[in-house]
């Protein structure tokens, strides 16, 4: 449970909400957390990386980051996330890095990605990704690298990969 890995001593008893607005990082590993509410990070304005690696979490809300403006970092790898509802990353313009590595991922919806301007590294690999919607990379103009290696992508729409190319010097879908 989130408890049980520490989310709610960090939000409820540990952090008043005069230091929830302080904290600037937080890590969380190596746990047995398989849900994430909604607005668990809510009020801790100041986080600019936030790292929920090998948790099992098996899902992620659409508001499950909403507040986060100030997030520069997210890390996420090793779970068992198998999709990624539309607007989870809504309201994070400040987000540089997504890595969501050795997940479960069998699709990306299109819009994911919206709003993203200031998005440089996206890591998706060792997931099991089999198809990309048209323009799913399009919007990024700050995109300079894309790891897609070790999925099962069998077909490369044009508009999805080919069009970052110009802006994404490291495209990486080996393996797959």
């Amino acid at each position: 449970t989130a408890s049980q890995a520490g989310i709610f001593s960090v939000r409820d008893d540990l952090a008043p909400s005069s230091l929830q607005r302080t904290i600037r990082r937080l890590d969380f590993g190596w746990g047995d957390m398989a849900v994430l509410p909604s607005g668990t990070f809510q009020g801790m304005s100041s986080l600019v990386a936030l790292q929920l690696r090998d948790l099992t979490l098996d899902a992620l809300p659409a508001g499950a980051f909403s507040g986060l403006a100030s997030l520069t970092y997210l890390s996420l790898p090793s779970n068992h996330i198998a999709a990624l509802p539309d607007g989870v990353f809504r309201g994070m313009s400040s987000l540089r890095r997504l890595d969501m590595a050795a997940n479960q991922l069998t699709a990306i919806p299109a819009g994911v990605f919206y709003g993203l301007s200031s998005l440089r590294e996206v890591d998706m690999c060792a997931n099991q990704l089999t198809a990309l919607p048209e323009g799913v990379f399009h919007g990024l103009p700050s995109l300079a690298v894309v790891n897609l290696s070790s999925n099962q992508l069998t077909a490369y729409p044009g508009g999805a990969l080919f069009g970052v190319l110009p802006r994404a010097p490291i495209l990486d879908v080996t393996n797959n």
